[in-house]
């Protein structure tokens, strides 16, 4: 019934001005606008070759052709094998999907493919299967030709000289000038520049993810001295609602999750602190190298400081499997993800093509692959580990002194029931695993300091509930004890800190060697061989005993003058978000298989200009809304890139408008997640890796399964029958409606008028509003309903393409 009382008097105002209330089927909100095209495009180098070389190439590579089908080349993957081609036709996937998907044949025969990649596999197919051999040459050998250290990306990064040309006074700084002088090449003009309406809508989503407010709109429309879009700007800049929208920018590629993945998605209860961090350092403006820096070695340098050792909740970011019985694989895989990850999102290069061999493209050797690798290979996970500041610690050991007594009687009671409870989890691991975790920690290399860390995780995953494995008398003394424990509450150190963190195995590193060679060389941490050749300088941190400092090292060199990735990549991460897209359109991939920059001295000035603004990312920000190449108008048209993109709202820009525009958005920050039925903001829900909200998975969404730089924007008839029959989405619109019925009154004018600026953020012209008069009054005489007919123009409103979109 709630859908027909909505269709009943949309479908009438339609029939009178279709552009007053515009129906979801006549102008999809979703179909309208050019959309940022390119997004769902498989990359083969950093998705594809890793998953055939890991999984297929043992027996259908150079040495094997298991049923004559060869996968390590084009050529082989076209011919076929045996049993003829392995790609769709048309009429069906082909046998090589069939295959994963385990329809007919099961393969790989021994380890099925996890879902994501066999979804990954079917798609890059259903693209025909694109191999980059056709458009790049292959790799021969070793050395590094003059070509490859003049590649863009790889040379040292220059502050070039800003043009100097008359653009008639549109350029405003720097920015503009370089644009101008794409403009002129390309023989067009800029765009006229858009009304404050227009572009406080753009900023507010932009920077805040949010619609603006009527008193922000009020604000800025009537403030009258010069400078007041700078003021607006700053004004935004400083919300702690700014660290929120843009966390989500970083989360997607560092993929953040709340839950573990796989198949049993347990809880991660302590991940949210990783999340807080983010947000709180991109509200206080954190310079981007200590940002990179905390990440990844935040524990080393700063190891009494609870705030900056829970950014090493960055490595838990990833995938885990709790149940995982072959734990030596377990710590290569973990270690291979973390590796790959951190190439492509402070490097912005496919490291994971090499691997298993010298990068066929790239300048990129496969020892390079092991070499960053060695800088991460001490890693050792800490899960919901208590990080108390230098008091709480003074606290803590007052505390212990005092109730030691009590809880070596609880000890004594509790290691029976812990020790049967460790044997029975422990039934399902090999002999040798069993070993190692028996073995004092001082007698293990640190390969096996890991293995038992590993072990010790999946055995502790579940927890020890001691007290349920008790009865009769021995529970009541336990009580008893518990309660004289509980006397000492009072002199216990308050909120310590709990998270997942990450840290060294110890002061010695394990060996780290490339699978295959027989010479067992131990790589050394170094950078990209074509940079610098020589094994990184390694100092042991001072403040910390217990730990190797190459992690401390590779964050040092990441941010360093002889980096020229680092700065650009982040410079064009920064820009996409702003434009719809970057300067470089392969956000993770600068290498000769991504995209050309289309304007590489523009990049280097920004990263030039980030690194001299000492790495401040909102004074980049700062500097690009305030250009005229930013407040330009778009009309939807796509016949430039040099201007702001119009795009659909996200999952999470949706939910949170409409929690705003009906007054019921909760604006506290940090904390646990919470379920997607909360009012606070999107940011804050928890995410599930095997069961996302609806709203966000249909509204592209990612599952933070894999590191995404780039949202892929899809339209589906889902995402329409979804907003026209979900209860929620309904319960939210409902909001809206009551709000603007209470402060308009009786008043059909002032009613519409409201409704224009709270969804539109713009007033209804002098044309318009006679026309949404009419419509109006009309609907009501229907109805006999007002409050029904409030709703449902409120609901068209909301469904129009000038709400879905950004423009």
């Amino acid at each position: 019934m709630g859908v027909v009382s909505h269709r009943r008097p949309l479908l009438t105002a339609i029939s009178f001005l279709s552009a007053v209330v515009l129906a979801w089927a006549a102008d999809s909100a979703l179909a309208s606008p050019p959309i940022v095209p390119g997004s769902n495009q498989v990359d083969f180098e950093s998705q594809i070759r890793p998953l055939l070389a890991d999984n297929c190439y043992k027996c259908h590579g150079p040495n094997r052709q298991e049923a004559g089908l060869r996968l390590d080349s084009h050529e082989g993957l076209l011919a076929g094998g045996d049993s003829g081609s392995v790609l769709g036709d048309g009429r069906g996937p082909g046998l090589l999907v069939e295959a994963i998907q385990r329809i007919d044949l099961e393969m790989p025969p021994d380890n099925p493919l996890r879902s994501e990649e066999v979804q990954l596999l079917a798609r890059w197919v259903s693209q025909g299967a694109p191999w980059p051999e056709s458009t790049a040459s292959v790799r021969q050998h070793r050395e590094f030709t003059e070509a490859d250290r003049q590649f863009w990306s790889l040379r040292p990064i220059a502050k070039p000289q800003v043009p100097d040309a008359d653009t008639g006074g549109w350029a405003r700084g720097p920015i503009d000038q370089f644009v101008w002088r794409q403009l002129q090449a390309e023989e067009k003009k800029p765009a006229e520049q858009a009304d404050r309406y227009a572009i406080l809508r753009r900023l507010c989503f932009d920077l805040w993810g949010l619609p603006p407010t009527r008193e922000q709109i009020e604000r800025f429309v009537n403030d009258k001295s010069d400078d007041a879009y700078e003021k607006l700007v700053d004004r935004l800049l400083a919300s702690p609602r700014y660290g929120e929208r843009w966390a989500q920018h970083w989360l997607d590629l560092v993929r953040y999750a709340d839950s573990d993945g796989f198949k049993r998605d347990d809880p991660r209860r302590h991940a949210w602190r990783y999340r807080d961090y983010v947000i709180r350092a991109l509200n206080e403006d954190r310079p981007y190298d200590q940002f990179v820096t905390e990440q990844l070695a935040g524990d080393e340098i700063a190891p009494d400081d609870p705030d900056v050792i829970v950014a090493t909740g960055y490595y838990h970011c990833g995938i885990y499997e709790s149940n995982q019985a072959d734990i030596w694989t377990q710590r290569l895989d973990l270690l291979n993800e973390i590796t790959d990850v951190t190439g492509d999102v402070f490097l912005g290069m496919s490291m994971s093509c090499a691997r298993c061999h010298d990068h066929k493209f790239d300048p990129v050797l496969q020892k390079d692959y092991y070499r960053l690798q060695a800088y991460l290979s001490p890693l050792v996970m800490q899960s919901a580990i208590e990080i108390p500041t230098p008091e709480q610690q003074t606290q803590q050991v007052a505390w212990e002194a005092a109730t030691s007594e009590v809880r070596v009687r609880m000890n004594k009671m509790s290691q029976p029931h812990m020790q049967g409870m460790r044997k029975s989890r422990m039934q399902r691991l090999d002999r040798r695993l069993v070993e190692i975790a028996s073995t004092d920690p001082k007698d293990l290399s640190p390969k096996n300091l890991q293995i038992a860390a590993l072990v010790e995780r999946q055995v502790g995953h579940e927890g020890f509930n001691i007290p349920a494995q008790m009865k009769g008398e021995e529970k009541e003394r336990w009580r008893e004890l518990e309660k004289e424990l509980a006397a000492y509450d009072a002199s216990r150190p308050k909120s310590i800190t709990v998270a997942n963190v990450a840290m060294d195995v110890g002061d010695r590193a394990p060996r780290t060697l490339i699978p295959g060679d027989t010479s067992e060389e131990d790589i050394l941490p170094g950078p990209l061989s074509i940079l610098d050749p020589q094994p990184a300088k390694i100092v042991p941190p001072e403040s910390l005993s217990n730990s190797t400092g190459r992690r401390t090292a590779l964050a040092r060199w990441l941010t360093s003058e002889e980096n020229p990735l680092t700065a650009r990549v982040i410079a064009n991460r920064i820009w996409q978000h702003h434009f719809g897209e970057g300067l470089v359109a392969t956000p993770s991939n600068f290498g000769t298989t991504g995209e050309q920059a289309r304007d590489a001295e523009l990049l280097d000035h920004l990263a030039t200009q980030l690194v001299e603004d000492d790495w401040s990312m909102k004074s980049l920000h700062r500097q690009i809304v305030l250009s005229s190449t930013y407040r330009q108008v778009n009309d939807g048209s796509n016949d430039t890139l040099w201007r702001f993109l119009p795009r659909r709202l996200d999952g999470e820009q949706l939910r949170d408008a409409l929690l705003s525009l009906g007054g019921q958005l909760e604006l506290s920050i940090g904390g646990p997640p919470v379920k997607h039925t909360s009012q606070r903001r999107s940011v804050y829900i928890e995410r599930r890796r095997n069961s996302p909200s609806q709203l966000f998975l249909l509204f592209d969404v990612p599952e933070r399964i894999e590191s995404v730089a780039r949202r892929e924007m899809t339209t589906t008839p889902l995402q329409a029958l979804m907003v026209m029959n979900s209860s929620y989405w309904r319960e939210l619109n409902e909001a809206v409606a009551q709000r603007v019925a209470k402060t308009a009154g009786d008043d059909n004018r002032q009613l519409l008028e409201e409704l224009s600026l709270l969804i539109r953020n713009r007033p209804l012209s002098e044309r318009e509003l006679p026309l949404y008069e009419e419509v109006f009054a009309k609907l009501l005489q229907e109805s006999g309903d007002r409050q029904q007919t409030i709703s449902d123009v409120t609901w068209a409103f909301v469904n129009s393409a000038e709400f879905i979109f950004v423009r």
